[in-house]
């Protein structure tokens, strides 16, 4: 999992009430992983969990829940999993956790009576500050804080998984840097610090009395692994694949019976996940089972999903399982976190209601589509931080963390506390928790007993449409167009379901010239009305849906151009996305960030065949002005002037409701004196360090004569 970018803005405080106090373990020692590498790896500087005796009344429905089971049976040995690695950075800080009667319980007791069977935590090699010791954050966890966690965790009666990061940091597919022991290796040697590394990490699990039953060799490794490009893997070294050979030899080396994964994500990219998981085999590669992170919001649809489990299980003959997920219960708002989740931004995108309910059925529909893979092999399921309350000082990431984060180094203090402000460490996790922002334990904890049990089961009946009223942007220069074939209806199961929508034929047939038309419609039963926008927009993809994509991020192509693109990552500071983050309309929309200043250019240049007065728009959500240097909307018409209007004012902060949040920039009184003429516009752009926003939904349209 990811931080990403943006950072809502903090609306109201909500006391921690009902928590107790519980004794610091102290400060993390920076030498703690650096032991891990002799094996000299020991708990013994945690304190032992203590029951302080409070209680918490806060009201939750746990009667009165829908949860139904899987289609088809499910393997004896499923694993429903959680990843709560977070457990001793919220609990050092005077977080409590509490079950459904509202007594103080240690959290991997809650877990295990409520249904679930495995504990992962996730592993990084020195989460430390090379000059001053600091952490980064994140829960700080080396291997001697996993296996404080571990020894709970064992004691509840759970089995243990291991997420091996082989970084000092969080990894995904933007982040795989070298820990900091092996940066300096070339790629031939990092296979075997790896494998090295990890007989010492598992050995200290054994030597603590811990078995550790599965691991994951490698967190979201689409991109690379330990500062090494995937790509690698087909090169003649096979330096990538290697690296997962020895991970897993080391693995069985210490625990013989434990099972071996590879963890990938962005699955809207179904076949670059396929070509990497067939390199790996074809490369001798012999993990036990494969995992896949899907957070409906992010990967696509259900349908999709699918489609990738049940053929990874079928051309590699191993089971699958969704590695992490995750989706929200409520959109309010606390000092200590800010919300990555939203209903507005990812409400209709994943299509759950924000709920306890939504919850429920959002694992509960994944376990489904598991059941589903053929010969059982979907076998299991790990939802992400169900743990992490909003506690003061549980950070994402502290500032040298954001620092190691963007950079794969270290700083000196004053240089990474000048680069991020204090807002920026804050996580972003807990409206997707289990547990309420006082602890409490939500009906959604008990969704695992449930589905085991089958005894919240009811028919999901549809009970109104999310939307009555939607809008729709129509191009009646860009060729044939349609009304929407569906809606989302709500059920009592707290889901949005796609429901077969017929319109009005003859006010779909009145739309043929510019203006804004009501069209009536009907969905189930329940009534909407569509407000159809339509316009004679000379832009071409005006709002990045044509544009090629080969995951969830691409370089721009045609008929869009970027130039004077600051390079970062893969595809430069400004690229196309499809993350739910920016799209005002469609799933596409240009995004740019980069951890340097940077410059990029976007622009397009096409035909105009009408004269006339014209008027240049799109869509603006980015950091607030300060964070820039320039934001110029321009065009130039033939070989005239280049004409500019300053949207540094729109540069106003994040929104989680993108119609509030993206702004509008536009550029009136453009004279086309000439029919045919050709015109060039687009938006010039220079940041600060660390800026960051979007762009969408763009039009060049007529709006009078000369």
């Amino acid at each position: 999992m990811k931080k990403t970018f943006a950072l809502l803005i903090v609306a109201s405080a909500l006391a921690l009430a009902g928590c107790g106090n519980m004794p610091s373990s102290g400060s993390f020692s920076s030498n703690a992983s650096s032991s891990a590498s002799s094996g000299a790896v020991s708990s013994a500087s945690f304190p032992s969990y203590s029951n302080g005796g409070t209680t918490n009344s806060e009201a939750h429905d746990y009667d009165n829940i829908i949860v139904n089971g899987p289609t088809k049976a499910l393997s004896s040995s499923f694993m429903y999993g959680v990843d709560c690695s977070i457990v001793h950075d919220i609990e050092s800080l005077g977080g409590r956790y509490y079950n459904e009667q509202g007594r103080e319980e240690d959290i991997f007791k809650i877990l295990a009576a409520d249904g679930v069977n495995y504990a992962r935590f996730r592993v990084w090699v020195d989460p430390y500050n090379a000059i001053d010791g600091k952490s980064y954050g994140g829960g700080a966890n080396d291997t001697a804080t996993d296996i404080y966690l571990a020894e709970r965790a064992s004691a509840a009666g759970l089995k243990v998984m291991l997420d091996f990061h082989y970084s000092d940091f969080w990894t995904d597919p933007s982040h795989y840097w070298a820990p900091k022991v092996w940066s300096s290796l070339p790629k031939s040697k990092i296979a075997a610090a790896l494998g090295t590394y990890t007989t010492s990490t598992l050995q200290a699990f054994k030597d603590a009395g811990v078995t550790v039953s599965a691991v994951q060799i490698g967190n979201e490794i689409n991109t690379g692994l330990a500062g090494v490009a995937s790509s690698a893997s087909v090169s003649s070294n096979n330096y990538f694949a290697n690296m997962i050979k020895a991970g897993i030899a080391a693995a069985k080396g210490v625990f013989p019976a434990i099972l071996t994964s590879v963890h990938l994500t962005n699955i809207k990219s179904a076949s670059a996940v396929y070509e990497l998981i067939d390199s790996l085999v074809s490369n001798g590669c012999a993990f036990d089972q494969v995992g896949i992170s899907y957070y409906p919001y992010w990967h696509g649809t259900k349908a999709n999903l699918q489609a990738v489990l049940n053929t990874v299980a079928a051309s590699t003959g191993k089971p699958v399982f969704i590695a992490e997920t995750g989706w929200g219960f409520t959109d309010e708002q606390t000092d200590y976190a800010t919300n990555q989740f939203s209903t507005s931004g990812f409400g209709q995108t994943g299509g759950y209601l924000t709920s306890e309910q939504g919850q429920l059925t959002e694992t509960a529909d994944l376990v489904d589509i598991l059941s589903q893979v053929p010969n059982q092999k979907g076998i299991g399921i790990f939802y992400w931080e169900p743990d992490w309350l909003p506690v003061e000082g549980s950070y994402w990431a502290t500032k040298a963390g954001e620092y190691y984060n963007d950079k794969g180094a270290d700083a000196a203090t004053a240089v990474y506390e000048a680069a991020y402000s204090d807002s920026s460490q804050k996580q972003s996790w807990a409206n997707q928790a289990w547990f309420s922002y006082t602890g409490k334990a939500l009906s959604s904890a008990s969704v695992y007993r449930h589905l085991q049990n089958r005894d919240k089961e009811a028919p999901e009946v549809v009970e109104g449409l999310v939307k009555s009223a939607i809008s729709l942007n129509v191009n009646l220069k860009g060729g044939s167009w349609a009304m929407p074939s569906t809606v989302q209806g709500y059920t009592n199961t707290g889901a949005y379901r796609d429901l077969a929508v017929v319109w009005d034929a003859t006010a779909v047939a009145a739309i043929t010239v510019d203006g804004t038309y009501p069209v009536a419609g009907t969905a189930d039963g329940f009534a909407v009305t569509a407000t159809v926008v339509a316009e004679s927009n000379f832009v071409q993809d005006y709002s990045f849906e044509k544009q090629a994509m080969s995951g969830d991020e691409a370089a721009v192509s045609s008929p869009w151009a970027v130039l004077d693109n600051t390079a970062y990552g893969a595809y430069g500071t400004g690229h196309i996305e499809s993350k739910g983050e920016g799209d005002l309309d469609g799933t596409k929309y240009y995004h740019w960030y980069n951890s340097v200043a940077f410059t990029w250019n976007l622009e397009q240049t096409l035909t105009v065949d009408w004269t006339g007065v014209y008027r240049l728009r799109t869509h603006l959500m980015s950091n607030v002005a300060s964070g820039y240097t320039k934001m110029n909307l321009w065009i130039q018409v033939g070989g005239g002037a280049i004409q500019t209007v300053d949207c540094l004012p729109e540069c106003a902060g994040w929104s989680s409701d993108l119609a509030v949040g993206m702004k509008e920039c536009v550029l009136s009184g453009i004279e086309i004196p000439t029919a045919n003429t050709s015109v060039t516009f687009g938006m010039d752009c220079a940041g600060k360090a660390a800026s960051w926003g979007h762009l969408d939904l763009w039009s060049l349209v007529k709006v009078g004569d000369q």
